[in-house]
């Protein structure tokens, strides 16, 4: 669930990656020349050729690992905005979310109670080795709630929580769960959630990323609500 520019981003860095692995093959060959050549009591030119290509392959691995590496960092700080919510108050306790989803830019409106929101997702984190191949975690928003500060009001209010699976489809989640030797990339599944206080106005943005959701404000004004939190 990449977007473009953080392909861009990798690109560079994946060819050089297919760079420095040609290199190295490169350079096994060569070195594979030369012992053949000593085997055949061609001295210089095998000793030449086994050098020349020991020190090319050797190279190529010292910058394939490097290369690895600058992409397996990228995969691991990798973001991916998900959702925009704006709430605007109608009475005391009582909000209007307005959600925008950066997917497919679809929006939706929803009545909330509370101080606070929640929005939760499923979840599927790939091993490392699959967040290599350009997998990233995969997501499904699946829940929009509110939330009261006190246990009381908790108690007392009923809750406001609403579905976001409009489409339901096919439940990747679920079948991985239910059926999780038929996936082996799959590390792990879980359900991951993030709130954050409601005030007239206040902007965030969801992101999603390798380890689960995070929220931002998108403005100073609701930066300087969630400082008050």
């Amino acid at each position: 669930m990449s977007t473009p520019s953080d392909f861009n981003n990798l690109l560079p860095v994946s060819a050089l990656l297919i760079i420095f692995m040609l290199m190295t093959a490169y350079g096994l060959w060569l070195a594979l020349r030369g012992f053949k050549h000593c085997c055949k009591l061609h001295a210089v030119k095998g000793c030449s050729l086994a050098c020349c290509g020991s020190l090319l392959s050797l190279t190529g691995i010292l910058l394939t690992a490097i290369a690895i590496n600058m992409i397996s960092y990228a995969r691991l700080t990798h973001e991916q905005p998900v959702a925009e919510l704006q709430f605007t108050q109608i009475a005391p306790q009582k909000y209007v979310a307005s959600v925008t989803f950066i997917e497919d830019q679809r929006q939706q409106e929803f009545e909330i109670n509370g101080d606070e929101w929640q929005l939760d997702a499923k979840v599927l984190k790939w091993h490392g080795y699959a967040n290599l191949m350009g997998l990233d975690s995969h997501y499904k928003l699946h829940r929009l709630s509110g939330r009261f500060q006190t246990l009381e009001q908790t108690r007392n209010n009923p809750a406001s929580a609403h579905d976001l699976n409009a489409e339901p489809g096919l439940d990747v989640w679920h079948f991985v769960k239910r059926y999780p030797q038929l996936l082996p990339l799959v590390d792990a599944y879980y359900g991951s959630a993030v709130f954050l206080p409601m005030h007239d106005q206040a902007r965030f943005k969801v992101i999603m990323t390798q380890s689960g959701l995070m929220a931002r404000p998108v403005d100073s004004n609701s930066a300087e609500h969630l400082r008050s939190w």
